[in-house]
């Protein structure tokens, strides 16, 4: 099934690894066939993390690993944000105190856009600024330097600017830049949420089903944290998954 360069790679289990191969090569298998082969070493599944760029791509390795690999255990798959996002809410205290709303943001944004009629699909508009924006401040460049893939510079400026002031009012800037690289999973005028799964429950119908971290608006400028709800549900339903220690 794997050749022999394949084969050593699945056998190191100690030590840093890295897999280069072209697209469609069997990098994917390979790296699945390693995690096997460590737990068959006697790592326990739960303390190995496999974390991605994508949620499609973490899903499918998860998929792929359960369908092949059932009996191993509890391996967790994630990206890189949704990784990120449940560090700051285990060890920073994450809640909706140090967070900005992607409702909230969106609705800023829309009312700073409203005299632009020549920007059509304003949604799709305030997802490339916003992606923008994070690559601007992570990557720490001056804003006069910064070129944007999301339109002409001068109202990328203007926005950016408009962005941190608006900011700096509300006292609020811990994971702004986090929540901008997502697209959120549910915009409405009472519900807002975080674009990437951070738990997994089982809904009504028996299937385990994705969470997102999700804000309720309460009355007009107030939203209020409900915990981790289904896609475009603002109130915690289902059962928890018995085997998850911990939740991405």
């Amino acid at each position: 099934m794997f050749n022999e360069e394949q084969q050593k790679a699945i056998e190191t289990i100690k030590g840093q690894l890295i897999l280069v191969a072209c697209p469609g090569s069997g990098k994917t298998t390979t790296l699945l066939g390693r995690i096997h082969e460590m737990i068959q070493q006697g790592v326990p599944a739960e303390n190995i993390l496999m974390v991605t760029f994508t949620t499609a791509a973490a899903g499918e390795m998860k998929q792929r690993f359960w369908k092949k690999y059932a009996e191993d255990g509890m391996v967790t798959f994630c990206t890189i944000h949704s990784f990120c996002l449940a560090t700051l809410k285990k060890f920073a205290h994450f809640d909706a105190e140090c967070v900005l709303a992607t409702g909230d943001i969106y609705e800023f944004f829309f009312q700073q856009l409203v005299r632009h009629k020549e920007i059509v699909d304003k949604v799709e508009y305030i997802k490339a600024l916003l992606l923008d924006i994070a690559v601007c401040k992570n990557s720490m460049c001056p804003l006069a330097q910064f070129e944007p893939n999301c339109g002409e510079k001068e109202l990328f400026d203007e926005l950016f600017k408009a962005y941190e002031n608006w900011k700096d009012a509300l006292g609020k800037d811990l994971l702004d830049e986090l929540l901008g690289m997502l697209p959120p999973a549910c915009t409405r005028s009472d519900c807002s949420q975080i674009g990437e799964p951070v738990s997994h429950r089982i809904a009504e119908n028996g299937f385990e089903k994705p969470t997102y971290a999700t804000f309720k608006k309460v009355e007009a400028g107030i939203w209020e944290y409900c915990g981790d709800c289904f896609r475009g549900e603002n109130v915690c339903s289902g059962i928890e998954l018995p085997y998850q220690r911990f939740r991405f």
